[in-house]
């Protein structure tokens, strides 16, 4: 099958930019590894500059229903109080910051890029992205995989993605 995008990793990054290039019509694959998101350690908010850079993105709506709101930062010294800032107040983008449970932002976000148009196939493993004009990327067991062709193919796999050697 052919595609005008293939993003490999469903993650934030990977079905951010699947569900907007999807709202615009284009055909887009999403192959994601992991059948179900896991929690691991890593930020579980979004900053008040992400917030702004969500909006301009178009994936707030789907990300604000599940998120707190943080609109204060305070900081305490030896037990005291030192100050309180509103964020809203006195950031560049005047936004609060949002605290989000990672699996479920990543849940949300894929499964709208779905609804909007996106192709998502889960529980696969990518074998090989092969480089050209119109590059290729093998996803299934070895033996069994299927060929994917696209105009562009994106890697969103994390911050240590598990690259495989016929990756580069």
């Amino acid at each position: 099958m052919t595609y005008d995008l293939i993003v490999v990793g469903g993650g934030v990054a990977g079905s951010s930019l699947a569900q907007r290039i999807a709202e615009d019509g284009a055909s887009v694959l999403v192959v994601e590894r992991e059948t179900q998101f896991r929690d691991r350690i890593r930020g579980e908010s979004l900053q008040p500059w992400g917030v702004a850079e969500a909006r301009k993105l178009g994936v707030a709506p789907t990300l604000e229903p599940s998120a707190t709101e943080l609109r204060w930062f305070e900081q305490s010294i030896n037990g005291q109080r030192a100050f309180r800032r509103d964020l809203a107040a006195t950031t560049m983008p005047a936004e609060a910051m949002w605290g989000l449970y990672h699996p479920a932002m990543q849940e949300r976000l894929l499964a709208q890029a779905a609804a909007v148009g996106a192709e998502v196939r889960r529980g696969v493993t990518v074998q090989q992205i092969l480089p050209g004009r119109r590059p290729k990327v093998l996803v299934g067991n070895v033996g069994q995989a299927t060929e994917f062709e696209a105009r562009l193919v994106v890697l969103c796999a994390g911050r240590n993605p598990p690259l495989h050697p016929a990756w580069l």
